[in-house]
């Protein structure tokens, strides 16, 4: 975990926290990384399956407007 550090969100830029977490498992890993403002929650989510280094799948959620 991260922060604070500036992100990007639904209101502009703000102090908020990355936490980044990885499950290894034979073959495949999962990176998955989400980014927190104090007051709004989650903004943006990252996960990515890789195996042996190469990316298979990547999506990505973003929050683009305030709860």
């Amino acid at each position: 975990m991260w922060g604070p550090v500036m992100l990007k969100g639904p209101a502009g830029e703000a102090p908020g926290y990355v936490v980044l977490m990885q499950q290894p498992s034979p073959g495949i890993v999962v990176t998955v990384e989400r980014q927190y403002v104090p007051g709004i929650g989650m903004i943006r989510e990252v996960v990515v399956q890789a195996r042996n280094g190469a990316m298979l799948t990547r999506w990505e959620n973003r929050l683009t407007a305030k709860p």
